[in-house]
């Protein structure tokens, strides 16, 4: 059933949480962190963010990513997040 010249040929439900990024990988050296990682194919993804520990690296980097000037002995915990346009 329909209305005269309109029809629905497909219906996406995408009220589930966003997936993670996938294919997250990472290593360092004495002064720098390397890290990939794929936002994967949901189109409710708009943007990714990079955490290290509670500093934002930046949103929508490249990937991969380099990052530079670490000292030999610190931690750090690496975050990659996907958000909606919702945030």
């Amino acid at each position: 059933m329909g209305i005269d010249g309109v029809y629905i040929t497909d219906l996406n439900f995408l009220d589930s949480p966003l997936p993670a990024p996938t294919e997250v990988r990472g290593f360092v050296d004495n002064t720098a962190l390397y890290l990939s990682w794929s936002a994967g194919n949901d189109p409710r993804v708009v943007n990714t963010e990079v955490w290290d520990n509670t500093t934002l690296l930046g949103t929508n980097l490249s990937s991969p990513l380099q990052v530079n000037n670490l000292g030999n002995g610190s931690s750090h915990s690496v975050v990659v997040k996907n958000f909606d346009a919702n945030g």
